[in-house]
């Protein structure tokens, strides 16, 4: 398959994460910056400047306009991609922000770090409103939100994959044989007819598996080792 369009980054950087809007396509890279590059015209149109070292995670809610990003400073920035400037910063964990997910609303951003927790920021102060820690502290790798704001999908690099309860901290559901200590993988809540359905996950021995969103049975394993 042949590429429609390519655009490379000057000093031809590594890309850590990507995200889009409309017609544009916001790229992280190891370099510290985010680069918004029109598509059809393949150009660079602006750069967020104000991360000190590599862009791990970004993500835009469309609702607000907001773009959150985090990386191994520590730091997640909020930017207004009207000004094309951050409005808050908070220092939201103690080694390398491993994950960044936005509420659909845009109220609150939900981070995970090296440093074993998830936290919960409110968008408009960059206060911490809640953390929580899994049990035995394992480096997480990513987390993501359910629509309703209600839960939160939190993968650690001790293999374990969890649905947590974001209004009293607790966890509901653990998803079984996903295997993964090594990489920072996403996992992901899937839905059909706006009603989560499905969580998919990759790990470190070659497997996506897939889980009944509701009930944590095991739908599915593909192994992408011989693909």
């Amino acid at each position: 398959m042949i590429p429609k369009h390519r655009f490379e980054l000057a000093r031809s950087s590594p890309v850590t994460d990507l995200a889009w809007i409309g017609n544009n396509i916001l790229l992280a890279s190891d370099e510290r910056d985010i680069h918004i590059v029109d598509v059809e015209r393949m150009k660079e149109v602006a750069t967020l400047k104000g991360h000190t070292e590599c862009i791990i995670g970004i993500r835009y809610n469309p609702v607000t306009n907001i773009l959150v990003s985090g990386g191994m400073d520590k730091f997640v920035f909020l930017w207004d991609l009207r000004l094309k400037k951050p409005f808050n910063t908070c220092l939201a964990h103690s080694r390398d922000v491993t994950s960044v997910d936005i509420s659909f609303d845009g109220s609150v951003v939900l981070t995970t770090g090296l440093d074993g927790y998830c936290r919960v920021f409110s968008v408009f102060t960059g206060k911490c409103l809640k953390t929580i820690t899994i049990m035995g502290s394992p480096d997480l790798s990513n987390a993501k939100m359910t629509l309703d704001g209600r839960f939160a999908l939190i993968t650690a690099l001790d293999g374990s994959l969890s649905l947590w309860d974001l209004q009293t901290l607790t966890m509901v559901k653990a998803y079984k044989g996903h295997i993964n200590g090594a990489f920072i993988v996403e996992s992901h809540i899937g839905s059909w007819n706006n009603a989560s359905s499905f969580v998919l996950a990759g790990g470190d021995d070659g497997t996506v598996r897939i889980w009944d969103y509701a009930t944590a049975e095991p739908l599915a394993a593909l192994s992408l080792i011989h693909i």
